[in-house]
């Protein structure tokens, strides 16, 4: 299991100061609330990584995502699998990093 505890804090000066710098992790994102806030965080210029276990509606809302200007990466993903999270969360940070 992911420990949130054993994360190494971030300080302010490491933080990416633009939005396009930032990416959001979005679980569920492939309908409903998560594909809302994916579009939120688009519109304000953020990258989106959009996970879920329906990979035809997270292809759909990336098409969607992207033109409107946004940048989406798609991983399916079943978070009740910790090894799928994991991975998930490495897709991420190798694609973003």
């Amino acid at each position: 299991m992911i420990n949130p505890s054993k994360r190494t804090p971030r300080t302010a000066s490491s933080r990416p100061t633009r939005s396009s710098e930032k990416v959001v992790l979005i679980t569920g994102a492939s309908s409903g609330i998560g594909a809302a806030i994916a579009t939120h965080f688009v519109e304000r210029g953020y990258r989106v990584a959009l996970l879920a276990r329906r990979l035809d509606r997270l292809l759909e809302l990336k098409k969607s995502l992207e033109r409107q200007g946004g940048q989406a990466l798609v991983i399916e993903c079943d978070v009740t699998n910790e090894v799928s999270v994991r991975n998930a969360a490495q897709s991420v940070v190798d694609q973003w990093k």
